[in-house]
């Protein structure tokens, strides 16, 4: 696995404000000639439709903002060549306490792009130390996202 020395930083800081971006991010353009999902309105939204997204898939999500219940455990992102991007940067956003996101699965590759994060206690994104082990490792890349305590 593969990070830029700036995205580990706000991995390991998590709640500190700042933002992140790797090497190999896709375009704006490309994420937003694609259709987009709207009406996320609940953290169970959210989760339910990433964790339903297959391999070699991107999603696009219309802005939202939306809370994570305290009690809620991480949305989990797996598969090779998964994306999630926000339409609009930073109008994606996911308020409170704990983890927001967890990449796990050893042939994980994953990207995230575009979202705001608040309120995390912990990590607001956690790479799982297996994430993309197998065949020599694979990147987890964070672009253009907000970190804000």
């Amino acid at each position: 696995m593969r990070f830029s020395s700036r995205t580990v930083v706000v991995l390991l800081l998590g709640g500190i404000a700042g933002t992140a971006s790797a090497g190999s991010c896709p375009t704006q353009v490309a994420v937003t000639s694609r259709a987009c999902i709207a009406g996320i309105n609940s953290y169970e939204k959210f989760r339910s439709a990433v964790e339903s997204i297959k391999s070699g898939t991107t999603v696009c999500f219309e802005p939202f903002k939306i809370v994570k219940p305290a009690n809620a455990s991480p949305v989990t992102i797996g598969g090779e060549d998964v994306r999630i991007a926000c339409k609009v940067p930073g109008s994606c956003h996911i308020d409170g306490l704990g983890t927001h996101l967890q990449i796990e699965g050893t042939d994980t590759s994953a990207t995230v792009q575009g979202f705001y994060f608040t309120g995390a206690d912990d990590n607001a994104i956690q790479v799982r130390k297996d994430a993309g082990s197998r065949a020599g490792g694979k990147e987890q890349n964070i672009c253009n996202c907000r970190f804000e305590g």
